[in-house]
């Protein structure tokens, strides 16, 4: 929600979109070619772009990673090529292992998730990445901040 929306709603916010971005994998999972992440670098990379030139690093990452072997394998190329955006990026929340797998709605879980350790103060760091996948070959990422606490008003901006 855009900040003057939110203000004549009186709503806070609860996480700040900085950046996102879609990209298509063409290698997809139950063919015989092999994934090299390259679809989700992409999206990641393009994502990241305003923390480029800058010190900052991503702290909390949150995708839709379910245990296919494949889905593990795409995000470590994406850690290899990107890794430096990252505090650490093997550290990654993933909803599957609390909530099982949810499909689609992975995003909007992940997003609410995100936001709620920032507010209940148990997030890493002030920034943080959302990304997902899809067997049909798109990808999403999402660059997101800890919105400061008096400056800001707004829903999900």
């Amino acid at each position: 929600m855009a900040p003057p929306d939110a203000r004549r709603w009186g709503l806070a916010p609860h996480a700040t979109v900085r950046a996102v971005a879609t990209a298509r994998e063409a290698r997809l999972i139950h063919t015989d070619d092999i994934n090299l992440g390259e679809g989700l670098t992409a999206a990641v990379g393009e994502s990241l772009a305003p923390l480029s030139g800058t010190q900052a690093r991503v702290e909390n990452i949150h995708s839709d990673i379910n245990g296919e072997r494949y889905r593990s394998e795409e995000w470590g190329f994406v850690a290899l090529r990107l890794g430096a955006a990252f505090h650490d990026a093997s550290a990654v929340f993933t909803p599957v292992s609390s909530c099982g797998e949810v499909g689609a709605a992975s995003g909007a879980l992940n997003l609410v998730l995100c936001a709620q350790a920032w507010r209940r103060r148990y997030a890493r760091g002030p920034r943080a990445l959302l990304w997902g996948s899809s067997e049909a070959g798109l990808r999403a990422a999402a660059l997101l901040e800890e919105p400061q606490t008096g400056s800001r008003v707004g829903g999900i901006q």
